[in-house]
């Protein structure tokens, strides 16, 4: 055993408890049968002299009941088992798994390496963290209720609370950009896009509202289209980063870009209200 690491033994020992046989370590690992047999006696040896170590001083500690006392269970702290020894821990692991005891199917089961994993990303580099915002998308609030919840207050809170703990400092800025009418309409209706696009001119307060009735958690306002557009755009260039591999992950602090759950006008009940 003098030729094999600490960590090609601790493959060995591993290997056996989770059941593998002593060919398939072999042929697995790398190494001779007599070196398998050998660590796995070894191991055996340690185990079995650890559990008559632990009750000599069980026995021999002063303070402790006699051995009789916690026998019988009379008084005292109850009595601690053994620990389990290898040829358990593999019969348990067979009855778990639901392998006959009496064959060694174990061939089918692959071996996994806890390191492989540690040793492949050994070398790699955790990348930066993109973010996106654009403080334009502040402007839009509801016209004509000024406690709505939806406010201008909750998108520069934000800002404003990252910008305290130098969070957006340590990221990557990606720019925002408006999404294109193609990208608008691959996710919402042309007659809802329309709709929105023509709240930029829209003057009227009383319309806007009565607008924004149709729909649910939405309110118009002159700018909601642009920044809408702004929002989706700046999603977009954000996710395009990471699947690109220019960032590692990254964070859109956006708003209005959810043009709200839509309740489309049933025709035949517009038709009955004239």
């Amino acid at each position: 055993m003098a030729d094999l690491s600490d960590f090609q033994r601790g493959q060995i020992v591993n290997a056996r408890m989770a059941g593998a046989s002593v060919t398939r370590i072999v042929r697995i690992l790398g190494v001779s049968r007599g070196q398998a047999v050998d660590v796995m006696e070894d191991s055996n040896n340690r185990s079995n002299k650890g559990k008559k170590n632990d009750r000599s001083k069980k026995m021999s500690a002063p303070n402790l009941m006699s051995h009789e006392a916690k026998s019988s269970g009379k008084g005292g702290r109850p009595k601690v088992e053994a620990r389990i020894s290898v040829e358990e821990l593999r019969a348990k692991f067979k009855k778990q798994m639901s392998l006959p005891g009496n064959k060694d199917t174990t061939d089918d089961i692959p071996l996994f390496d806890p390191m492989e994993k540690s040793r492949a990303n050994l070398m790699k580099r955790r990348g930066e963290t993109g973010v996106v915002f654009d403080m334009q998308m502040a402007e839009p609030h509801c016209l004509w209720d000024s406690e709505y919840p939806e406010c201008p207050e909750r998108y520069t809170s934000v800002i404003n609370r990252c910008t305290e703990l130098g969070l957006l400092e340590r990221c990557v800025r990606v720019p925002a950009r408006a999404a294109t009418r193609q990208e608008i309409l691959s996710q919402h209706s042309e007659a809802l896009h329309e709709l929105v696009k023509s709240s930029e001119t829209e003057t009227d307060v009383e319309k806007l509202e009565e607008i924004s009735s149709r729909y649910n958690s939405i309110y118009l306002h002159p700018k909601t289209s642009a920044m809408a557009e702004l929002a989706a755009g700046s999603c977009v260039d954000l996710v395009t980063a990471v699947v690109e591999g220019r960032v590692h992950n990254g964070m859109a602090i956006v708003r209005l870009g959810e043009w709200g759950l839509m309740l489309e006008w049933d025709e035949q009940w517009a038709t009955r209200c004239g």
